[in-house]
């Protein structure tokens, strides 16, 4: 939470801010990401979460084509199910991610 008196940050610094934290998410549900045997590709999913890094809600916005690779990604997000706090200086209570998983 702002404190009064403290600038809020240029749109650009916000969005670098969320990125990386999208990123720090992303990479937490790659790393419980298991591929069922010889399979491959990406998936897209959207998550919300909050600020404390509670996932509050997921979904596939982009299927892979193949439901055993979708059926991974799901169970790899209720795996990671939580994830680093919000940066400080990102407002909003929680924040939507559309983040690529990739299974190579």
């Amino acid at each position: 939470t702002q404190s009064q008196g403290q600038a809020a940050l240029p749109q650009g610094r916000l969005d670098d801010l969320a990125a990386r934290w999208g990123n720090q998410i992303r990479s937490k549900i790659q790393r419980y990401a298991r591929a069922p045997r010889g399979k491959r590709g990406s998936i897209v999913v959207r998550l919300e979460v909050a600020r404390s890094g509670a996932l509050m809600s997921a979904g596939i916005v982009r299927s892979s084509g193949d439901p055993s690779l979708d059926a991974a990604v799901v169970k790899a997000v209720q795996s990671a199910r939580s994830f680093a706090a919000a940066p400080a200086q990102l407002p909003g209570a929680s924040h939507s991610f559309s983040l690529p998983i990739d299974f190579q």
